[in-house]
């Protein structure tokens, strides 16, 4: 794994063995070439303070978190010998791109915040294409945006989006789009017709629905026909209406996915919960996460497959 930005971040979390909440929080930076190489188990501790001669890994994986982009998170699990009982875990990520923006009003969602042409002056003078708008009434905003930039990734955080039609035909409108993050929304619903307007984009391979925003049954079969896309992560409990056998039905709706050809990452969120052997997955798949539990790598859970 190559990291893509010049700087990682970093959170360091220790926790109680049997309790939730943590103990202790810590937010930190590192350069990404630390990171690597022999000594980065010892210079990811320092950065993170907490550089004991008595600590010991005792868990390393790689997990790949999906937004409007593919982002590779590294974990690490430590103990030490003098607190057995006391927990310690570091996730490293890319820092956020150059290009990325985020616009929040103070007011909410309101039409036009008074912060907006400001914020849009921004965008056009630095170039940005990397865009996440929080608690933003869409329909007055996106046409804008549209007007002053070229957006390749876009984020929607808890936005109003009025006229669901009119927003997605301006999603639909932005040529250069590669991944978008849908999470909690007003009035917001990815219905049949919200994906069809996601199927013109020739750039599209990415694509996050969250927990909180809507998705009707009919959009989720109309998943396969997203042809480009290389990541995709769905959150389906209580923002999908599967009614009646809901497990047969679920796997029912998620077998439109087989058709996902260039589809390489993979997170589910589903209630009831899904094993692999329910879903008939795409040939290129090398990444599957079900419900927080990763299952890789892929050839070879195809082979378990088959031998049962």
């Amino acid at each position: 794994m190559e990291w893509k930005t010049e700087n990682l971040s970093g959170c360091l979390v220790i926790t109680k063995d049997g309790e939730h909440v943590p103990v202790y929080h810590h937010q930190f930076e590192m350069p990404a070439r630390n990171a690597i190489g022999p000594n980065a188990k010892r210079n990811i501790l320092k950065a993170a303070e907490c550089d004991y001669p008595d600590i010991r890994c005792t868990k390393h994986s790689w997990t790949y978190y999906i937004s409007s982009r593919i982002e590779p998170h590294e974990q690490f699990c430590f103990r030490r010998q003098a607190f057995p009982g006391i927990g310690y875990s570091i996730t490293l990520k890319n820092d956020n791109p150059a290009s990325y923006i985020a616009f929040w009003p103070d007011d909410g969602c309101v039409e036009h915040p008074k912060e907006f042409p400001d914020f849009l002056k921004q965008m056009t003078e630095n170039q940005y294409d990397d865009l996440a708008l929080s608690f933003c009434a869409l329909p007055e905003l996106l046409p804008e945006i549209n007007r002053v930039a070229q957006l390749r990734h876009l984020t929607l955080m808890e936005c109003s989006f009025g006229n669901n039609e009119e927003v997605f035909q301006e999603i639909g409108r932005m040529e250069q789009l590669r991944g978008l993050c849908l999470h909690g929304a007003l009035c917001g619903l990815l219905d049949t017709a919200a994906v069809g307007k996601l199927c013109k984009l020739k750039n599209f391979e990415t694509l996050c629905v969250r927990t909180g925003f809507p998705i009707s049954v009919d959009a989720v079969r109309e998943l396969g026909k997203l042809k480009n896309l290389r990541a995709l992560q769905l959150a389906l409990w209580g923002n999908c209406r599967i009614e009646h056998e809901r497990h047969a039905a679920l796997v029912s709706a998620l077998s439109s996915l087989r058709s996902l050809e260039n589809l390489e990452f993979l997170v589910l969120d589903t209630r009831p919960r899904l094993s692999p052997c329910d879903l008939e997955l795409p040939p290129r798949l090398k990444y599957l996460e079900l419900d927080g539990n990763v299952h890789r790598p892929y050839p070879s859970l195809k082979k378990q497959e088959r031998e049962g």
